[in-house]
């Protein structure tokens, strides 16, 4: 019969070397995807109060995967940017956006913000898009810093998963303010100031900027849960109160479309060439009811295929190419409306 202290030390050994293999398996499994690849952008974002985070002003560095191989300069702003005057005789562009917008697998100068920069004399375009955001924090980056750029015009692009987007409250970890829409018709911030992060959060981030296998595991999670996006089940933690979520995005939308008036700026919405049909036609029919000049990017997409990194899913550089001319329509539909003397910021 075996004693109970052998028993216990037999438990114990077995414990330990199960324990060191999972280890091992993990530091070699490491070792094997991080080797050259940087973690998705989390590197070039810093704590922001106001917008959950915002990118490291002047951060730089490579974005690498087996698929794309970047680099990554921000300007002093913490945008993925050159940098620009405060103030300019050329008709100013600001582009709002998430990681899209960001270019997440593409050069900077091969952005579709850069294309039509390069190809359209007389304009400059600044692109603010940060990865992650929606379209609530792009009206709060808009209001409190965009506004100052003094844009002439200000296109908004909307992916699938901004109408999600504006009610959650977290990605991957990174706490974030949202909207509430009241019963008064008005928007109220909630959340705000954003707290910094707990020490659990921090450790969090910490893992996503330095373990590939770590974040490796949050993207599967997300890319389970947007491939249901078309059921409205969202990419992020999520605050179930009962609004109605697209009476809350058209809110926001509405409200970019003052904010930028207000400053003399025209307002226009360029629409992901993947979004699905519903969502689709509900911001049609915003734009119709605000008069908010819009591009369905299908419309240029067409049936185009290899737009796409495969495993990634952002546009590559044909995909942005794509992208540019109907960045190029939007505007300059805006500027010869200006020059026919037809108004290009309406009332809201």
């Amino acid at each position: 019969m075996i004693k109970p202290a052998i028993k216990l030390t037999t438990t114990l050994c077995s414990v330990i070397l199960i324990t060191a293999f999972i280890i091992g398996l993990i530091i070699l499994a490491e070792y094997t995807f991080s080797t050259g690849r940087t973690p998705l952008g989390f590197s070039f974002w810093r704590f922001d109060p106001l917008l959950g985070w915002s990118g490291e002003p002047n951060a730089t560095g490579r974005l690498v995967s087996d698929e794309f191989n970047v680099h990554v300069q921000n300007n002093d702003q913490g945008l993925r940017d050159d940098q620009y005057p405060e103030k300019s005789d050329k008709f100013r562009v600001l582009v709002l956006g998430d990681s899209f917008a960001w270019g997440v697998g593409v050069e900077h100068e091969d952005r579709f913000t850069e294309i039509v920069e390069r190809n359209i004399p007389g304009i400059e375009i600044i692109n603010s898009g940060v990865i992650g955001y929606g379209p609530d924090q792009e009206l709060l980056y808009l209001q409190d810093r965009g506004i100052t750029l003094k844009p002439d015009l200000v296109v908004l692009l909307l992916i699938s998963n901004d109408i999600n987007h504006n009610v959650s409250i977290d990605l991957n970890g990174y706490p974030k303010p949202r909207f509430q829409y009241k019963a008064n018709k008005k928007l109220e911030l909630v959340g705000y100031p954003v707290q910094p992060p707990s020490a659990m959060e921090s450790i969090n981030i910490e893992l996503m900027k330095k373990s590939y296998v770590y974040l490796l595991l949050l993207y599967a999670k997300v890319a389970i849960q947007d491939l249901l996006v078309e059921q409205d089940i969202s990419m992020f933690q999520t605050i179930h109160s009962g609004e109605d979520r697209f009476e809350l995005a058209e809110a926001i939308l509405s409200r970019i479309h003052q904010v930028s008036n207000e400053h003399g700026a025209s307002f226009a919405l360029l629409i992901d060439d993947k979004m699905p049909e519903h969502l689709n036609q509900f911001i049609m029919e915003i734009s119709q009811r605000h008069a908010i000049e819009t591009v369905e990017l299908k419309s240029i997409f067409g049936d185009a295929s290899q737009t796409r990194f495969p495993k990634d899913g952002h546009w590559n550089t044909y995909g942005h190419e794509l992208a540019a001319k109907g960045l190029t329509t939007l505007i300059q539909e805006i500027m010869s409306g200006q020059e026919s003397g037809k108004p290009t910021v309406t009332p809201n």
